[in-house]
């Protein structure tokens, strides 16, 4: 069993099947919030036990909906700051996967400054943005070098989603949203050597997330299909 903070209290929230926790094989970085080791005050501590913590900057703060997750409300506007050495794990290869669980309080966002997944600096000169656009499209360019490619969510983005991101030289660039493919690119030149990475936020950190952060995972390789689908099975009960 795991134990899950969820407001003052804890419950118990059951262990997947056998073989089918979270994969942890090159897990750089691990974020949930409603992990009973994963907040303290603005810490958000990393749960892979490369000692890589984050801290929460802005109006973030932890709520015990969906058994423990990070909320921004519907007008404030927060971040987790993740130290660079996430970027440094990944000595600045063309291969990764970032899992986060995400939605927003409004789709599409009324504004871009409400707005933000993913902010890396120092991808394609200076911008590394995945972001929800007023309409309602995903433009992306982590993991990536090239112009942001866009998805087209199929389900509306104020419920809980799975976002993805995962690359490698052999199998090229891919975002998924849920088990949906929303684009793919050859083009994995990527340079994550030094990055500072902002989770729920966009536009050099300044448009942020109205909405709500589940965990987040963050490895230096491209998860298989089946590792992918187990992450999600994983924290299915929640989301």
């Amino acid at each position: 069993m795991i134990f899950q903070n969820f407001g003052f209290n804890r419950v118990i929230i059951p262990e997947a099947a056998a073989g089918g926790g979270v994969v942890t094989t090159d897990l750089l970085a691990y974020y949930d919030a409603g992990n009973v080791s994963g907040i303290s005050g603005t810490t958000l501590f990393d749960l892979s036990g490369n000692g890589r913590n984050a801290t929460l900057v802005g109006d973030i703060a932890y709520s015990g909906s969906n058994g423990g997750v990070l909320d921004t409300g519907n007008t404030s506007y927060g971040y987790i700051d993740v130290t660079s050495s996430v970027a440094v794990g990944m000595n600045g290869g063309d291969t990764a996967t970032i899992m986060q669980w995400i939605k927003l309080d409004q789709s599409p966002p009324a504004s871009d400054p409400q707005t933000g997944f993913i902010y890396m600096t120092n991808q394609s000169s200076g911008i590394g943005n995945h972001y929800p656009y007023t309409d309602n499209n995903i433009y992306t360019n982590v993991l990536k070098t090239n112009r942001p490619s866009l998805g087209n969510p199929v389900v509306t983005l104020t419920n809980w989603h799975v976002m993805t991101v995962r690359t490698s030289a052999s199998d090229g660039w891919e975002m998924l949203l849920n088990t949906t493919q929303q684009g793919t690119d050859t083009n994995v030149t990527i340079n994550l050597y030094n990055n500072i990475i902002y989770i729920g936020a966009s536009g050099g950190g300044f448009d942020r997330l109205v909405g709500a952060l589940g965990p987040t995972l963050i490895y230096n390789r491209r998860l298989s299909d089946s590792e992918y689908q187990q992450n999600i099975n994983y924290f299915a009960s929640r989301f």
